[in-house]
């Protein structure tokens, strides 16, 4: 009896070689082949023309439209987005990746959000919303109408209105915006724009006005709300004044203490001219835009 060793190599290339020799005596299967070898053809002409066209002279950027949203722009100049853009551009209206072009402009301080879209066939069009701040944050930051801070300069702010000075414990700054806003409202009869508002560690809070008054609010815990101890002191403002009125003096500066249920402790300090009240601009968070 003779045994035949078969070798498994052997094996595998002999089925090979039959599929090999099937697949080329097959016209279907050749056509299928024949079929996407074209496709692939087809695909990357199209893909280098493209390419090529997108390089042409004719798509390079040759104007920026820059479009304000709310307003016309304050503190964001056309030279500096163009600037931001010429930094980030790396081709032309259709080859150039917009993330960088995006990032360049968000990056300049007084812009809140941008959006950039291609125009055919060589523009591009650039949407801004200016930031609109409305008071000062420790560090050198700005706070914007939104309650976000930002790192733009305070001597670039429109001069038509007054930023107010707001300290707090780091991301509180909405929260003192809020309540800045409210006091705002709660002192507005005695006329005395505020100049700083403080959320302390202990989160007590401090007031100061134009004309020299300061208020000490203490916590919102005490037993009676912030407002109804504002609107106290408020409403007791006109007896006082002519109480401690002094030759003249209009006003009278002072240091409160409302963390009382039901009165205030009060010392007389220096009297002011009422002119320097008046001439004291409109706080920001009060204008409408």
């Amino acid at each position: 009896m003779h045994y035949c060793n078969r070798s498994p190599e052997n094996g595998a290339d002999r089925v090979s070689s039959v599929a090999l020799r099937d697949f080329w005596h097959s016209p279907p299967q050749l056509n299928r082949f024949s079929g996407l070898l074209l496709l692939c053809s087809i695909l990357i002409l199209l893909v280098s023309v493209a390419v090529w066209m997108a390089n042409r002279p004719v798509f390079v950027v040759k104007r920026v439209i820059v479009e304000p949203m709310g307003g016309a722009l304050r503190h964001v100049s056309a030279p500096q987005i163009h600037a931001a853009i010429v930094e980030a551009l790396n081709g032309t209206v259709l080859s150039t990746n917009l993330r960088p072009v995006h990032q360049a402009i968000q990056a300049i301080p007084w812009v809140r959000s941008a959006t950039v879209r291609r125009i055919w066939p060589n523009r591009l069009l650039v949407r801004i919303e200016e930031q609109r701040a409305v008071a000062m944050w420790p560090n050198g930051h700005l706070v914007n109408d939104r309650g976000e801070t930002f790192s733009g300069l305070a001597a670039d702010h429109d001069a038509s209105c007054g930023l107010v000075s707001l300290f707090g414990p780091p991301g509180s700054q909405q929260w003192v915006l809020e309540r800045t806003r409210q006091l705002s409202q709660w002192l507005a009869p005695l006329n005395r724009p505020l100049r700083s508002v403080t959320l302390s560690e202990q989160y007590a809070w401090t007031v100061e006005l134009t004309g020299g008054l300061t208020l000490e609010l203490g916590r919102d815990t005490l037993a009676t709300s912030a407002e109804e101890r504002v609107r106290m002191f408020v409403k007791t403002q006109p007896w006082l004044t002519e109480k401690l009125r002094r030759p003249r003096e209009d006003l009278v500066a002072m240091r409160a203490d409302l963390r009382y249920a039901t009165g205030y402790a009060f010392a007389p300090l220096v009297g002011v001219s009422i002119a320097e009240v008046n001439q004291s601009k409109p706080l920001c968070i009060g204008v409408q835009t």
